[in-house]
């Protein structure tokens, strides 16, 4: 059985505005899962597709950006480079994946996060990732 509870984020946010909004936000959409071990296929499927759908770089740059407000196509183009087209595929993706909600303006098509649990995810990431350059920093440091 799966049980999800949300549960707080600990500690102060680094510094800054920006930080203080992502701390919020994952504050707001963490969730600890209770998940059976061993997990059951399924399961285990539904998650390695949704680390699929935000393990690319260009989706995670337009998670990032979406994560300061809605834009168009045309906008998050402009902003992340590539073309149209790429960009579309992308926005596609993670729409398909219910992460963005989209919305039809005239002849443009508004994307906005519809799922904002996603940037815990990627919080999480981040930390793992920071302690690793501080353990290889200190090894480094001890082996000079």
């Amino acid at each position: 059985m799966i049980v999800a509870r949300r549960s707080p984020v600990g500690g102060a946010p680094p510094g800054g505005r920006a930080d203080a909004h992502r701390s919020a936000t994952a504050q707001r959409y963490r969730r600890v899962v209770e998940l059976p071990s061993p997990l059951p296929p399924e399961l285990a499927e539904l998650i390695a597709q949704r680390f699929r759908v935000i393990g690319d770089q260009t989706r995670i740059r337009l998670l990032d950006r979406l994560r300061r407000g809605s834009a168009t196509v045309g906008e998050l183009t402009d902003e992340i480079g590539g073309s149209q087209q790429n960009v579309s595929k992308h926005l596609g993706v993670l729409h398909q994946a219910g992460i963005l909600s989209r919305t039809k303006e005239g002849t443009a098509v508004r994307y906005a996060i519809a799922d904002e649990s996603v940037f815990a995810l990627c919080e999480q990431v981040c930390g793992g990732l920071r302690e690793r350059v501080s353990e290889l920093d200190a090894l480094l440091a001890q082996a000079s």
